[in-house]
């Protein structure tokens, strides 16, 4: 039996320290005592706002420009229905951090994107019964658009986020 765990390399010892601290004296604490939580990096929220926001604005003045005032406004209404949802969305995923919360994290993701869903479904509701849109194809088209801006600008900002 000693033969197998001496052949076997193993990242932490029988006492369950990793062998990369061990010649620190770190172990599992850190050099006080206390536990060495992970810093995740935390996404650039801020920035992927602004950009979610200047798609939003374009889309709307685009078409205004091109196909009038309501259809500028169909769009834009369009398009704010999959802005919101995903403003809402990034700003809740992410209010929980930290490697050793991963079920905290896991269940902050989960809890965010049932409420982006319940948000687009009211979003869609409140627009159909409230406001008189005088062309819903530019309403939908605005909204496919947005929609997959809002994955190209999340893949560029993360993308283009440092390490």
């Amino acid at each position: 039996m000693a033969s197998v765990e001496a052949d076997r390399v193993l990242p932490y010892n029988r006492a369950g320290v990793c062998r990369r601290y061990a010649a620190t004296g770190m172990g599992r604490r850190g050099k006080a005592g206390t536990t060495v939580a992970a810093k995740l990096k935390r996404p650039p929220i801020a920035r992927l706002l602004v950009i979610q926001g200047l798609i939003l604005a374009a889309i709307g003045l685009v078409t205004a420009l091109i196909a009038g005032i309501e259809n500028g406004k169909a769009a834009l209404v369009g398009s704010g229905v999959a802005t919101l949802p995903g403003a809402y969305f990034a700003v809740r995923a992410f209010r929980v951090q930290g490697g050793s919360r991963a079920r905290a994290v896991a269940r902050g993701l989960y809890r965010a994107e049932a409420g982006k869903f319940g948000l687009t479904v009211a979003l869609f509701t409140l627009v159909f019964l409230t406001v008189p849109l005088s062309n819903h194809a530019l309403f939908f088209s605005a909204y496919v658009v947005t929609l997959i801006a809002h994955w190209l600008a999340s893949w560029l900002v993360m993308r283009q986020t440092p390490n």
